[in-house]
């Protein structure tokens, strides 16, 4: 072939290849930016996967419920596999379609991209129905411009050196939200209020009856006369102005919902900027309100903390005239309290024991450290019908939220405050020495706080804090054989996992949330993956956190008491929701791997 001839059949042809991949590729764009119109420029790979896979059609959710249920669910119920594909076919599961879809074609699955791309499906399915199992969802049911003129407040429940809290109720009943006139009128007896007109649309008979059940069911979600908790800080020497009360005190609010003064919201604004903020999270405590007002002579004040109050109301107090007020749901008791007063079977101790560790794990995950972890700072409510225990952390007066440093802060001063609880300080905070370049690591320090708080969720003293200061170990000079042994009632994965904590280098440590995952995997996992030293594959991992999500999702919003034939609590549902809050397959299978090198080893000490 000639040379002439050559190029001209390669022009020719490669006109025609460039505008048949010019005219497909303007195709493509156009295909991809009416797809991802609303889509953020910056995505994850799984994201970016999911995006491109994704559709929310009835028929597509229909043909998701007919190939995926069956084969991914196993043996359910005829009456559940109906109510979950009514959620599926008519609710808001478009990101949970996805991922269930993908895990059951069979082509699909085999990246690393593809694998993160069905967990973050779960996750953002997950996170759309955790007010659903919140115990008292009180967002937004209070006025921007809450204060003590609308509170009805009570005996003191509380007291510490910084802050007094007191028994609280709302004057009006108006944080129950929108009641129907039936239950109106049961608030009305229940609390003993001016009680409003009944319609006359049915008999009185069936009248008394529907007020007595709501009346019930109402005792059954706040029994309590005062179901609020106010907290009161103590304020000697900031300036009586809500900024500056804010500015000083900002680290109580970290877990705050609403702020309810003008200038508490602004600031919140500008505090953002340098302070992580909490998530709402089923095992945080509940602060519905912040604002500022004037400090009142409230019942057993004088008593209680005279020197808190200002002179207008103790002469002798040293208290300014305004101070700042948190409104929290209240608890009925401490952890202490609880496990002082109370028989608890094993596993429900477990189940206590993964609540705390999923706690701490939010906080970590959100570059927060609590450093003031103990028993009165962990508050619980019971229900004795149900036996469900419900966990939440509190008092974050002492916390680090540096959103600069993290949870690594530049100590260079031995005036810098380590920490709130120093009996329960890790080993690598309290014996860090300050210096120019010396860094105080807060990463596994509330996780080392946990260990310690186990022996006491297990039934034991705690060996760092048990009352008799010559019998307690000092957590800058113990060793980890010192630690005393668990009773053999304790499982043994447990007592491991505790040791484990108790590691006094961090790095031997296993991460926070892979410890939380191993309490998971234990309450919900296959028994199979435990025992056998064989690994699940991505795929069967992905089928268990399916089914892990399909029954949170259906059954979740169940209420406490109705039938359940799977026989969960809700405390169950909960735990699974900020397991799936921020699965990972990655994550999933280091807690594995830990959890089979332990079984191919029997401690010491234990």
């Amino acid at each position: 072939m000639s040379f002439r001839l050559f190029t001209s059949r390669l022009l020719r042809h490669g006109r025609l290849w460039i505008h048949t991949y010019t005219k497909q590729e303007a195709k493509a764009k156009i295909a991809v930016q009416s797809h991802h119109q609303n889509v953020p420029e910056k995505l994850s790979k799984g994201q970016r996967f999911l995006r491109h896979q994704g559709t929310s059609s009835k028929t597509d959710k229909q043909q998701f419920i007919n190939k995926t249920l069956r084969r991914f669910i196993g043996p359910l119920s005829s009456n559940w596999k109906l109510q979950a594909s009514k959620r599926l076919l008519y609710g808001s599961a478009d990101s949970f379609y996805t991922a269930q879809d993908l895990a059951a074609n069979r082509q699909f699955l085999s990246k690393d991209e593809e694998l993160e791309g069905v967990c973050y499906a779960v996750r953002e399915t997950v996170s759309y129905f955790y007010d659903f199992y919140a115990k008292e969802n009180a967002e937004g049911q209070f006025h921007e411009n809450l204060s003590l003129e609308d509170l009805d407040i009570g005996e003191p429940i509380g007291i510490g050196c910084s802050a007094v809290v007191y028994a609280a109720k709302l004057k009006t009943q108006k944080n129950f939200g929108e009641v129907s006139e039936d239950l109106q009128y049961a608030l009305a007896v229940y609390d003993d209020v001016e009680m409003q007109e009944i319609p006359e649309s049915s008999g009185v008979s069936e009248k008394n009856e529907k007020i007595e059940a709501e009346t019930k069911e109402i005792q059954e979600v706040s029994p309590l006369e005062y179901p609020y908790a106010l907290k009161i800080m103590f304020n000697y020497d900031i300036e009586s102005n809500a900024v500056a009360l804010i500015r000083a005190m900002h680290k109580e609010l970290i877990p705050a919902i609403q702020f309810c003064n003008e200038e508490a919201v602004e600031l919140k604004k500008s505090l953002a900027s340098e302070t992580n903020f909490l998530p709402r999270h089923p095992f945080i405590v509940d602060i519905y309100g912040v604002f500022c007002d004037q400090m009142p002579l409230l019942s057993q004040a004088e008593n209680l903390y005279p020197m808190a109050l200002p002179p207008s109301l103790n002469p002798n107090g040293y208290g300014r005239n305004m101070s700042l007020f948190l409104l929290m749901k209240r608890y009925q008791h401490s952890l202490r309290d609880f496990l002082n007063q109370t028989e608890v079977s094993m596993r429900d101790r477990v189940k206590i024991f993964a609540q705390l560790l999923e706690a701490v794990t939010h906080l970590n995950r959100h570059g927060i450290a609590h450093r003031d972890l103990k028993t009165d700072n962990i508050l619980l409510d019971y229900k004795p019908k149900t036996e469900d225990i419900t966990l939440v952390l509190s008092d974050f007066g002492s916390c680090i939220a540096d959103k600069k440093n993290g949870l690594k802060v530049p100590y260079p001063s031995i005036e810098m405050d380590k920490g709130g609880n120093v009996a329960l300080m890790a080993p690598e905070i309290i014996s860090k020495q300050p210096g120019a370049f010396s860094v105080l690591d807060y990463s596994k320090s509330d996780l080392w706080a946990c260990g310690t708080i186990a022996y006491e969720i297990f039934g034991h003293l705690n060996p760092f804090y048990n009352g008799n200061t010559n019998a307690a170990l000092r957590s800058a000079t113990y060793e980890v054989q010192d630690l005393p042994k668990m009773n053999d009632n304790v499982p043994l994965f447990v007592r491991k996992l505790v040791r484990a904590m108790l590691q006094k280098n961090p790095q031997k440590r296993p991460a926070t949330d892979v410890a939380a995952n191993i309490l998971q995997l234990h309450l919900w996992a296959p028994s199979q993956w435990l025992k056998s030293n064989k690994m699940p594959s991505s795929k069967e991992i992905i089928q268990w956190l399916l089914y892990l999500t399909t029954k949170t999702v259906c059954e979740g919003r169940r209420k406490v008491g109705t039938e359940n034939v799977f026989r969960w609590s809700q405390t169950d549902y909960l735990l699974i929701c900020s397991f799936l809050s921020r699965v990972s397959i990655q994550r999933i299978k280091e807690a594995l791997n830990w959890i089979q090198r332990s079984n191919n080893f029997v401690l010491h000490v234990i």
